[in-house]
Formats: C-alpha cells, sequence, structure tokens
C-alpha cells in the first residue's frame, strides 16, 4: 500500500507539473551522477539533456592500448544551429492532394534532398489496431515536424498539449526523403526507429548521408509504451497495435511512394534493437501481406531478444491500471474500459512509475511494452523461436549483425539499479554476480543453459569461485551482449540463410571512433567501473548525422561513415552490400559464418560465435574496458570511510532475504514462455 500511496502522490506531482508547464522545472534536475544516458520509465530525464561524447582518459593503465582521441565537445549553445537552412516549397501529389516540404543538402556532398514530414498515413483507437488516415484538406504543413508519439522521453510536453486540447495519441505519420519525385525510380529504405518500444523518435533518421546514395528513405511513428503494446489478450486491448502501425506504413508506402520517387518494388527494411524485432516480427506474422517489402536490415536486435517478447502481458496491465486508479482489476472488461477512458498523460505516467517499481528487469523488460504472443491481435502465433525452428517464416534478402560492446549499455543500468551503483563483492561470489546477469538479461533460466554457456564459453573456474566484479566485467558485458543482442541475431540469420541461401550477409561492428551515441559525459565516467566501448547504437552514428551536435568531424569517423552507407545502400539496390575499395562480401555459408568485423579497416571472420567473448578476449591484448579510474576513486572513499563504518550484521542479512525474495517474484515477470535458444555451429548450409 505504501507503494501504491507513493504512486498516487508521483502522479499528482505530475500533474502539477504538467498544469505548470515551467521549462525551469526541466532545468532544475538535481545532478545525481546522471547514471544513465537513456529514459526509462521512471526516469525523468530525457535523451537529449546527455552529453555522448565518449569520455576522455588522462591516463592509460599501464600495457593497455590506446584508444582513439576523444574531442572535447563545445556546449550546446556554442554549436552551430542543428540543423541547415532549409527552403519551404509546395507539391502535388496525385490521389494524396498538396503538401508544403523543405529542401536540405547532403551533409558531403551538398546534392539537394527533399522531405516532407509527418505525413500522416493511419489512425486508430487506443490499443486498437490502425487504419487508413483521412485525407487532408488544402495543404498539409509536411516542411515542419509533428510532436511525435506520446513517450516517456517528454512527459511534460505531452501534458501540455493534451491540456491544450491538441490529441497527442493522433500521431502516425511517416517521414519521406527523396532527390527527385520523377524520373526513374529509386530504391525505398523504410526505417523502424528503437530504442525499446518506449522510447525513440523517426526524426533520428536524418537523411544527410544515406541519400548521398540514389536512395529513398523513409521513417515511420509508431505508437510507443503502453498505447502501442499493452494488452489483455482480448478483442478491445489486443496487444501488438504498434506492430499494425507499420503494416500500415508499409501499405501506404506501396501505394504512395513511387509519387516521391520510390520503387513500390524495392522495399528494404531496416532497424535498430527494438526497431529491428519489430522488422523481425514482420517476417514472422501471417498477418502480414505479402509484397509489402523486399529485403531486411538488423541492426542488433530481432524478436529473439529476451526483453521484447511475452505471452502472460496482463499482470503488468493490471500494475499498471491499479497506479492509474482503475477498480475492479480481476474484470477484463472493466479494466478495458477504465484504460481506454485514461487521458494520454495519466496512462504514460502511470506507465512510468510502474518501471520506476521494477528494477530487477533493467534489461528492458518493463512490462506492459512487448510484444504479446498469441492473443486475438494474430500478429505472432507461436513464440519466434518456434517459429523459425519450424521455418515458419518468410526469407528475404537479410543483412544483421551487432555492436561489439553492446551490452554495456545494459550492464550500466543493473550496475545503477540491481546494485545500487556499489561494488558488492563483501556480499556477492562470482557465481552470483554471473546469476544476476542472466536473471536480468534473459530472465528465468530454468534448464540452466544460459549458466553452462557462461561456464563453459566466457569464465574461468577461478573467475566463478574468486572473481571479483573488476575482474569479471569484460565477461560480464559479454554475457549481457550475447543473450540481449548477439545470439538473437545470429539465430534469425541462421535460420533466413538456411530457407534462403546465398542472400544472408552477418557482420559485427567493432569501430571505435570519437563518439558514442549513449557514452559516459567527463562528469560521470569516475562513476562507472567501465567504459562503455562500442556501445548500444553507436552504429547508427555513420548511417544518420543526428544528433547534430554529433555530426562527424574526423576523417576516420567520416571514411567508415561512408563505407556504411555504401554497403547499406547497395544492399537495398541490389541484395548485395558491397563498397568500393573493399573484397567481396560473401554470404553466409554455414552457421557461424563468413561474417564482416566492420571496424578502421575490413576483415572477416569464420566462426561469429567467437564474437560472444570479444572482450574476455581483448583483455588478453592489452584493451580493457574496466575503468582504472572508478576503482582508484573507490579505494579512497572507502579508505577515508571505514574507520566510521558500523555495519549492522542483522540487518544487511534481513535486506538480503528482502532482495531474494523480490527477485524470486519479479525477475521471470512478462518473459517468453522461458524459452532458450542459443546459436551452435553444427552443419553447413546447402547451397543451390
Amino acid at each position: 500500500m505504501a507503494r501504491i500511496r507513493g504512486g498516487v502522490l508521483i502522479l499528482l506531482a505530475i500533474v502539477l507539473l504538467a498544469l505548470a508547464a515551467s521549462s525551469q522545472a526541466e532545468r532544475s534536475q538535481n545532478y545525481q551522477k546522471q547514471k544513465q544516458q537513456r529514459t526509462k520509465p521512471g526516469s525523468a530525464q530525457a535523451m537529449g539533456n546527455h552529453k555522448n561524447r565518449r569520455p576522455n582518459k588522462n591516463q592509460q593503465a599501464a600495457g593497455q592500448k590506446q584508444r582513439p582521441n576523444k574531442q572535447k565537445q563545445p556546449p550546446l549553445q556554442q554549436q552551430k544551429p542543428s540543423t541547415p537552412e532549409s527552403n519551404v516549397f509546395t507539391a502535388s501529389v496525385p490521389v494524396l492532394g498538396r503538401l508544403r516540404g523543405r529542401t536540405l543538402s547532403t551533409d558531403w556532398t551538398g546534392k539537394e534532398i527533399m522531405q516532407f514530414l509527418d505525413v500522416p498515413y493511419g489512425k486508430a483507437d487506443r490499443f486498437k489496431a490502425a487504419e487508413p488516415a483521412s485525407s487532408w484538406r488544402g495543404v498539409l504543413p509536411a516542411h515542419r515536424h509533428h510532436p511525435g508519439c506520446p513517450s516517456i522521453q517528454d512527459l511534460l510536453k505531452y501534458a501540455k498539449l493534451e491540456e491544450d486540447g491538441f490529441d497527442v495519441e493522433d500521431c502516425l505519420r511517416l517521414s519521406i526523403s527523396t532527390k527527385a519525385m520523377e524520373g526513374d525510380l529509386s530504391p525505398v529504405m523504410v526505417y523502424i526507429h528503437g530504442d525499446f518500444f518506449y522510447d525513440g523518435d523517426s526524426v533520428e533518421a536524418a537523411p544527410g548521408y544515406l541519400l548521398e546514395e540514389d536512395v529513398v528513405l523513409v521513417s515511420v511513428r509508431y505508437r510507443l509504451g503502453p498505447f502501442g503494446f499493452l494488452s489483455t489478450m482480448s478483442d478491445d486491448m489486443p496487444g501488438n497495435a504498434a506492430v499494425s502501425d507499420i503494416i500500415l506504413a508499409l501499405k501506404w508506402v506501396q501505394k504512395h511512394i513511387s509519387s516521391f520517387g520510390g520503387d513500390p518494388q524495392r522495399v528494404t527494411l531496416f532497424g535498430q534493437v527494438g526497431g529491428a524485432a519489430l522488422v523481425n516480427v514482420l517476417t514472422l506474422s501471417p498477418a502480414v501481406p505479402a509484397g509489402l517489402f523486399h529485403q531486411v536490415i538488423y541492426q542488433s536486435g530481432t524478436a529473439l531478444s529476451p526483453a521484447f517478447i511475452t505471452d502472460t502481458p496482463l499482470a503488468a496491465t493490471k500494475d499498471i491500471a491499479r497506479i492509474a486508479g482503475c477498480k475492479q482489476l480481476a474484470k477484463v472488461e472493466s479494466l478495458n474500459k477504465c484504460l481506454v477512458r485514461l487521458n494520454a498523460t495519466m496512462l504514460l505516467a502511470a506507465f512510468s512509475i510502474h518501471g520506476e517499481d521494477k528494477p530487477s528487469l533493467s534489461g528492458g523488460a518493463y512490462g506492459g511494452v512487448q510484444l504479446v504472443i498469441g492473443g486475438p491481435s494474430g500478429i505472432l502465433p507461436e513464440h519466434p523461436g518456434r517459429l523459425l525452428a519450424a521455418e515458419k517464416f518468410q526469407a528475404y534478402p537479410t543483412m544483421g549483425g551487432s555492436v561489439k560492446h553492446g551490452g554495456t549499455f545494459m550492464l550500466r543500468d543493473i550496475f545503477a539499479d540491481s546494485f545500487n551503483e556499489t561494488i558488492l563483492d563483501d556480499k556477492l561470489t562470482g557465481r552470483q554476480y554471473i546469476e544476476t546477469i542472466i536473471a536480468q538479461a534473459n530472465g528465468a533460466d530454468p534448464t540452466g543453459s544460459w549458466s553452462d554457456f557462461a561456464d563453459e564459453e566466457i569464465f574461468s573456474v577461478e573467475d566463478i569461485k574468486n572473481g571479483s566484479f573488476k575482474r569479471l566485467t569484460p565477461g560480464l558485458i559479454d554475457l549481457c551482449t550475447t543473450i540481449s543482442l548477439k545470439n538473437p541475431v545470429l539465430l534469425v540469420l541462421q535460420a533466413n540463410a538456411k530457407k534462403l541461401p546465398n542472400s544472408t550477409y552477418l557482420y559485427t561492428f567493432d569501430y571505435e571512433g570519437e563518439l558514442n551515441r549513449y557514452g559516459s559525459s567527463d562528469e560521470e565516467a569516475s562513476f562507472v567501473p567501465f567504459d562503455m566501448g562500442v556501445s548500444l547504437t553507436d552504429d547508427n552514428l555513420y548511417l544518420f548525422p543526428w544528433p547534430r551536435y554529433q555530426t562527424l568531424n574526423s576523417n576516420r569517423d567520416i571514411k567508415v561513415a561512408k563505407r556504411m552507407v555504401a554497403l547499406w545502400t547497395s544492399f537495398a539496390k541490389t541484395g548485395v552490400p558491397a563498397a568500393q575499395g573493399l573484397p567481396s562480401w560473401a554470404p553466409m555459408s554455414d552457421d557461424t559464418g563468413p561474417y564482416m568485423r566492420i571496424g578502421r579497416t575490413i576483415s572477416f571472420g569464420d566462426n561469429y560465435l567467437d564474437e560472444y567473448r570479444i572482450a574476455v578476449e581483448e583483455v588478453k591484448k592489452g584493451y580493457s574496458l574496466v575503468n582504472e579510474d572508478y576503482y582508484d576513486l573507490e579505494s579512497a572513499l572507502l579508505a577515508a570511510t571505514m574507520r566510521d563504518r558500523l555495519p549492522d550484521a542483522d540487518a544487511e542479512d534481513d535486506q538480503e532475504d528482502e532482495e531474494e525474495d523480490n527477485n524470486e517474484t519479479t525477475a521471470n515477470e512478462a518473459r517468453g514462455q522461458n524459452l532458450v535458444f542459443i546459436a551452435k555451429k553444427s552443419t553447413r548450409i546447402q547451397k543451390q
């Protein structure tokens, strides 16, 4: 009851803040080491408020490889305007009508881009499948951005909009960037943004890099958080609403993209993390009509990523409803009615508080924001792993891979939420550290498959027996990365390559440039016991010039970006990724390769399973992600405070017992059927 009362008080505070609509309130957040770089349920921070340069190291550990030099980022207020000056024009599009657009320039050669922002493609009642949007009257102002779909990234903004009478849920829109609306049709690249189904934005798909090549870029807004994923497994709230949004957007593309210079017969879907999972679902779902797209690219995610799927959504839905003040939670019909009647801000706030109350699910599975297995939506009739095993999916020419150290992103959340930003070597053994990571990243591991994997592939006997957090850090990073990103991608590509030989291309993104998408700032670097490395969505920095204050500057970074653009766009054009001056990229011919390593230079490997323990192997070569500055600071603080510490052993025991009880009840909430699929190397794929 105390937690419920606390939730109500927080809700009231949010409403008061919304009514005040004070920008000062947004600026007055207390600095608490800025422990997270992305907005998550329960967090008051927004991604745009963070510096994303990799932290500078004043000193390098003895014998350690030097990392790339990191240039100091100027304060935001001293930077140049975030977008080039644009010219507004009006175009008439068959069937659709008249709309204003704007002209931009590509970043490297200054080619002109025509861009139409947030064109409506659909409308939907809350929680229901989307339907085609009504036509507009007059001239559509597609030269400026729509506020976007409600998300916890900017709760105050949506609260103020809703207070002013704006329908914040009318957000199903897409943006088109093209270099020509007449003449030969160009391949279409449709980007589905991440990050974790409750945040992210289509504006990140800035066209300045990709449109150096002859492609048309489309970026799609879909419903986020509870609006796109909440479910009671009933007709009124079937779940997977966001997937229906994307299906409808692809139908719009098929019908209208030729009017913008795009070829509807050459449509490539691509996305990162949650966006990649949504792309994968479209290849698995019997609800997707044939011919909507023709090729796919997965960047660090698929529907097999454990955080993204559930077959038991009702518990989270009830919890969100309870926080919002709904009654009669036992009756699904009453539950549906209450959640439909809530204003959007209150529903979003309740979802945020629900996430705050679930720190043990910090791997991304907060409940109320996952793909639903089964139910009346018809999107996912079975677990994705079973659909793949039974070959109940449509195979397409496919590219896929992961960033090298994506697990640092998740481990930082676990360190903050589960370890309370404290090294627990006096309380946890090496085995307990490992089991905590598995529970966070995967949920329940009833067969011990991930524990066996950790023992056999990543950690030594001595690590498990006597390992400190510092000693285990590279392996824990590998474990997070493998469970959440690399293994799900490899499993999907294995299945695709088996069903459609000679058409599947596997990669790892290894390049560590000047920027991190979600890097620790200089100020907070000393408070995190590891560096981010090549972390989550860093690859997007080389495909999109977004945020504008992160535009690439160094010649080396730009060279990598041009290489990435060439690989991605050539795949969209021909189904074969290629770039000038690079050796041919061979498609997968067995279960684990070959695969491309995209780093400062290009190289190839034969066994992608080697990437499952890359951070551990790098230590042997003198490159470690362990942050020595953190441990120096911890040692100094410990020495200064040890004399005054008098721990209450009984109180600590009680706290540990309580934490264990909580873990037993929450660690597996909102996971999909407790199924574990781990990629292995077995037989070669037969070529046709």
